[in-house]
């Protein structure tokens, strides 16, 4: 096929596709022949020599001359320069003595990408571009605001609508125009480019010109490594274009003649978008596209990978490998770098480790050969899941008393709690036996708890199966906390027997509550603005005349935390007493109004047990 003539240049585009040749004065994203992904090509180099030359990736590559720019100063915010951490502990646990982990976190907006915005934003500046758009699932956005920032062109980010809230707040904080699209990434990747030739913005993104910062990491990773290459780089895989980055990296360290040696790379995905890994197990040259890609990894939930053509070559010639993982080993993953290497990071940061005992079994490498695990991105960038893996903190009264009563109880864990490894997957059918309860409970929370303790928890779980067909991970894990945090020796004054609830499309709820309140049985009926409310309001009925506390609602807050329509649902209901005092009562259920009525016995037992207490001045 006839190549499209350039101008005279250090440097040219080539698709990797049909491989014809552009300049950037005609394209920086895509071929415009194929539509096929860009590479940066570069004019014969000498050899050169290791000595005297600076360990910065950035201006390693300018000694060398291996950057695509033409003078314009670089846009810097101090990337680069990341910890390369010998993960002993890490390492002692899988049996691997050269584990070691680069922690791309460390750059300044927490992300890898950091790399390629320097680039892509000081080339944006050298092609004169009146703004800066593109598309993101959020760290692409903040990255590429901050640079847009530092060098001071408007940024415009579209984000699909369930972004991380900690990556759209940087954004924000950068002063970029953030748009949220009701659709995926590839979405907002077919509007940015339609923003960008409308209104001629540059169009940064997962291109050519992002690659060359990305491989910066390659020369600074050799310099840390005294000059070796490792046998082995894992790496989470989206686009593809940071895996593919690292590579070009080692293949240009071995073109100028600083080393004969390449690594080998392993490449992983979550297991619900596996769109490289299935590539490449069926030695495909493009990508198996995934329709609806859903991970708590959402950095990588990728359906449609820019750079699947780069990646797969560079998996193909580095003799590598591809992994998948859970949703739930991911979780533990993310834990397990926070409690052996003091590491917090984002769930897509945290893949490579989450391989690493399948890697070990399917002896994918030596235990002696030395591992670099690409860590790419802060746990602050996306904070939620990390609580989604661990237990609340228990609420307790300020009273050294009540403390000590928490461990006394067993409830304290001790040591480090394993966890919650994931909410979707179904943890049993029916509800568990005891003994298959105790054993879970160990397993998965480090808790051994007292046997009524157990059958509270039981009973809270055969609710829970009597309104939804499974018993999940999640349902789980609340009711426990539900356990915990009444089962430190609160009393119980008011018990909630049995309700019902009637309600038509034109006239109020109206409701029945029977409960037990100080030992007194009531049955009263009551109508309400709501259903929640219509229990709420034939409970205070019933003791109206036992009760002296005269209690009112001043919150209610309502959390869905699992999907599809039998999911977990929290409520929090605040309480006021007359002279004052408040509480907030908790609950859960796969019912909107059993949770709601729960939280209310909760807080009113709470609330009545405070007075008391306060009264007496128990310390």
């Amino acid at each position: 096929m006839s190549k499209t003539s350039v101008s005279k240049s250090p440097y040219q585009f080539e698709c990797v596709l049909c491989q014809g040749n552009f300049s950037e004065a005609q394209t920086v994203t895509t071929c415009l022949k194929c539509h096929g992904a860009l590479d940066v090509k570069y004019h014969a180099a000498p050899k050169i020599a290791l000595k005297n030359l600076p360990s910065d990736g950035f201006e390693f590559l300018r000694a060398i001359q291996r950057l695509p720019l033409n003078g314009q100063a670089l846009v810097s915010l101090g990337e680069g320069n990341t910890p390369l951490i010998h993960a002993k502990k890490l390492g002692q646990k899988f049996g691997l003595s050269q584990l070691y982990l680069k922690y791309e976190g460390a750059n300044p907006t927490g992300v890898f990408k950091d790399r390629g915005s320097a680039l892509e934003i000081t080339k944006a500046l050298e092609l004169n571009a009146k703004a800066v758009c593109c598309a993101s699932t959020g760290n692409m956005a903040a990255s590429v605001a901050a640079y847009a920032a530092k060098a001071g062109i408007p940024c415009y980010v579209l984000i699909p609508e369930k972004t991380p809230l900690g990556k759209l707040a940087q954004a924000i904080a950068y002063g970029a125009h953030t748009i949220k699209i009701r659709g995926t990434y590839v979405d907002c990747v077919r509007m940015a480019t339609e923003m960008s030739k409308k209104h001629r913005f540059y169009l940064a993104g997962d291109y050519a010109f992002r690659l060359e910062g990305q491989k910066t990491v390659a020369y600074e990773l050799f310099r840390q490594l005294e000059n070796e290459v490792p046998d082995w780089i894992v790496s989470p895989i989206g686009c593809g274009t940071h895996l593919s980055g690292i590579f070009k990296g080692f293949l240009e360290l071995k073109e100028v003649g600083l080393t004969n040696a390449l690594p080998h790379l392993l490449g992983v995905q979550p297991e619900t978008v596996p769109t490289i890994v299935r590539a490449f197990r069926k030695k495909k040259a493009r990508f198996v596209p995934v329709a609806n890609p859903v991970s708590l990894a959402s950095a990588v939930a990728i359906g449609v990978p820019q750079d699947d053509v780069k990646v797969l070559r560079a998996l193909y010639d580095s003799r590598g490998n591809v992994l998948t993982c859970s949703e739930e080993e991911i979780l533990a993953a993310q834990r397990l770098l926070g409690t052996e290497e003091a590491l917090f990071v984002e769930p897509s940061a945290a893949l490579p480790v989450a391989i690493l005992a399948q890697a070990v079994q399917k002896k994918i490498f030596a235990r002696t050969e030395k591992i670099v695990l690409f860590i790419t991105g802060a746990g602050l960038k996306d904070p939620q899941s990390i609580l989604l893996s661990s237990m609340d903190s228990p609420i307790l009264e300020p009273t050294i008393a009540e403390l000590q009563r928490y461990f006394s109880s067993g409830f304290a864990p001790q040591g480090q709690q394993k966890g919650f490894f994931g909410r979707e997957a179904a943890l049993w059918r029916k509800v568990p036996v005891r003994s298959e309860l105790e054993k879970t409970l160990r397993a998965r929370f480090g808790l051994r708890l007292p046997p009524e303790t157990l059958e509270h928890l039981l009973l809270i779980l055969k609710e829970f199966h009597e309104k939804s067909s499974a018993i999940r991970h999640g349902d789980l894990k609340y009711a426990l906390e539900n356990v915990l945090k009444t089962a430190i020796g609160i009393p119980k004054k008011l018990n909630i027997l049995d309700f019902s609830v009637q309600v038509s499309q034109h006239a109020q709820p109206q409701a029945w509550a029977k409960v037990d309140f100080s030992g007194k049985t009531f049955l009263q009926k009551a109508k309400g603005v709501g259903p929640v409310d219509a229990v709420i309001r034939a409970i205070q009925k019933g003791i109206r005349e036992e009760d002296t506390l005269h209690a009112r609602l001043f919150d209610y807050a309502v959390e869905i935390n699992t999907k599809g329509t039998d999911a977990v649902v929290e409520v929090r209901l605040g309480l006021r007493a007359q002279d004052g005092v408040e509480v907030v009562g908790e609950a859960v259920s796969p019912d909107i109004i059993v949770a709601s009525i729960q939280a209310f016995a909760n807080a009113y037992n709470l609330l009545s047990w405070k007075t008391l207490t306060a009264s007496l001045h128990v310390e």
